[in-house]
């Protein structure tokens, strides 16, 4: 059982294996992770193609040992450490390193970040039917004050009067994400991960537990202890217990493995605006703050620092800054 190995540039590699194989070979690795993409109809060609048996260690300078699983026509991510196994038929594949876009929008209006969110889903769409990967991109933004329904939330669980809302200055939105109603405003972060699922391996619980797990390790770098609720998306402060308070919110859209929406925490946020809901629909629990829990200030571009550290931690893209100018 042979395979074939061709570099190609600092961070790709083509390779052709066979079935039912574990390979272990060196590759050039970006930080902080990797991906293999199937080209079924691929080929390989040129005269400086080695070959290789299998098992084998291939000895280029200045490569690292990496371990992993092939499977035919899907994408899995990579990083040193990770173990792969079945290469299901012979086929080419890509080593590609991990790259998403940072995108840092400052205070905006929800209906821009909606209609930037749209187009780039919309064009995901298009890249998926056309074979490609999609752009992975994170948002994070701070809201004018909105309140948005998700697609099975209920209108009564709005208690203000279009009058009112008028004379708060808040916006309403109902939008494609799961869950009821929520609150966006100042002093809450608000994280749109527009992820490919096929790149990260994960199904959609899968990624819904890492956000959830991303959000309690943030405010754990707070001293405030958080975890998950049986039957209810997000995160709480004192879960379990009667006194449990819903610190941060998750409602995502997924369609062909690439998502949109995200998550809400509240760092310092007017907690008085969900005075006027029924947050998420439930009734009985309260809602909380960063500066609540801690009784202090908190700096907003502190807690949008933690939590990327925290999201690396379930999602291992190289983050890239790139500045988006949008009409606040």
């Amino acid at each position: 059982m042979l395979f074939q190995v061709m570099p190609c540039g600092t961070h790709h590699v083509l390779l052709l294996g066979c079935r039912d194989k574990i390979f272990r070979m060196p590759m050039a690795v970006p930080a902080p992770g990797l991906y293999l993409k199937y080209h079924q109809h691929a080929f390989m060609f040129g005269n400086d193609i080695q070959f290789i048996a299998a098992g084998a260690v291939v000895a280029f300078q200045n490569f690292v040992a990496l371990t992993f699983q092939i499977s035919a026509g899907r994408l899995f991510s990579l990083s040193p450490q990770i173990h792969v196994r079945s290469l299901l038929r012979y086929g080419i594949y890509e080593l590609c390193s991990m790259e998403a876009a940072l995108i840092n929008l400052g205070l905006q209006s929800y209906g821009n970040v909606l209609n930037l969110q749209r187009a780039w889903f919309e064009e995901a769409m298009h890249q998926r039917s056309a074979g490609q990967s999609p752009a992975n991109r994170l948002i994070m933004v701070e809201h004018k004050p909105v309140y948005t329904f998700g697609k099975h939330a209920h209108q009564s669980n709005l208690l203000a009067s279009p009058e009112m809302l008028e004379r708060l200055g808040a916006e309403v939105y109902e939008i494609e994400r799961g869950g009821d109603v929520t609150f966006h405003g100042p002093g809450q972060l608000v994280v749109y991960p527009m992820f490919d699922l096929e790149v990260l391996n994960m199904g959609v619980k899968r990624f819904v537990e890492a956000l959830e797990q991303s959000i309690i390790a943030c405010v754990a770098a707070y001293g405030i202890k958080a975890g998950m609720v049986n039957g209810r998306t997000g995160v709480w402060v004192d879960a379990g217990s009667p006194a449990e308070r819903k610190i941060a919110a998750i409602g995502i859209r997924c369609s062909r493995h690439y998502t949109m929406h995200g998550l809400a925490l509240n760092v310092h946020t007017d907690l008085n605006w969900f005075n006027h809901i029924i947050p998420c629909g439930i009734a009985d629990r309260g809602v909380t703050g960063i500066d609540r829990e801690i009784a202090s200030a908190v700096s907003m571009k502190e807690v949008e620092a933690a939590m990327l550290q925290c999201l690396k931690e379930h999602f291992p893209f190289n983050f890239v800054e790139q500045h988006i100018e949008l009409n606040s």
